[in-house]
């Protein structure tokens, strides 16, 4: 039987004060609601309850912590930037679409496949594929599957930095969508050791990336790509 209001706000209570040494030690919002989940009060009433009961016995604000950790992100982001000015820069081209193909499941059926493709400085591909099934549920307007392709240029750039033992990289993405949100991408840099650079390219016919987006068959993956080749500028060091 499910319990009324009053029942849960008691539930609520008594587990944060049982719990409180546990909760103390956990540093983001993401892991306190694991535990709690773990611990079964994680659920859609339940847990609106628990983070007040955080807020007022511990002193954990959760809308807090996660503002802190962005600020923390943003300024790692800059701090990189500034550190990355004269490091090893690889150059990249990104695009992503939405193009109609015949559906997996009826052949005669058509659907929407966000897809995405990356290109070197000269124009070459060098990973370009559908996105992945599992993802496409939040990735279904032009903004999101750019945003996808422009995540996973960092992403490569950091496996070019990985790859040749450096310890920072820069990575320039042009890429043909007004609307990326360049704070987040470049936030998502810090954990590759990836200095971003937006570079908006005006003319889609100028990207090489859309082309091969829109007209190339199949896929082709990464690793068949020699990564030190991506480097626009020459190591310290490399292999």
């Amino acid at each position: 039987m499910a319990l009324s209001r009053t029942e849960e706000w008691a539930k609520a209570k008594e587990f944060v004060t049982e719990h409180a040494d546990e909760l103390r030690e956990l540093d983001s919002p993401s892991a306190l609601f694991k535990y709690c989940e773990k611990k079964r009060h994680g659920g859609k009433s339940l847990w609106p309850k628990v983070r007040t009961e955080l807020r007022k016995q511990l002193s954990i604000d959760l809308d807090q912590m996660r503002a802190d950790a962005a600020q923390a992100l943003a300024d790692k982001a800059r701090h990189l930037s500034d550190s990355a000015a004269d490091a090893p820069t690889v150059e990249l081209y990104t695009s992503g679409e939405l193009i109609e193909k015949p559906s997996r499941d009826d052949e005669d059926d058509i659907e929407i496949v966000p897809v995405f493709a990356i290109a070197d400085a000269g124009g070459n591909p060098v990973w370009f594929n559908s996105v992945h099934p599992k993802d496409r549920e939040k990735i279904t307007d032009e903004l999101a599957v750019a945003t996808d392709a422009a995540r996973k240029a960092v992403w490569l750039a950091g496996q070019v930095r990985d790859n040749q033992g450096l310890e920072m990289v820069r990575v320039v993405i042009h890429h043909n969508h007004p609307g990326l949100d360049a704070d987040a991408i470049t936030r998502s840099g810090v954990k590759h050791l990836v200095a971003v650079t937006l570079s908006h390219v005006d003319d889609p016919a100028d990207n090489p990336a859309t082309a091969i987006c829109l007209d190339a068959h199949g896929y082709r993956d990464w690793h068949e790509h020699r990564l030190s080749d991506l480097l626009s500028t020459p190591a310290p060091t490399g292999r």
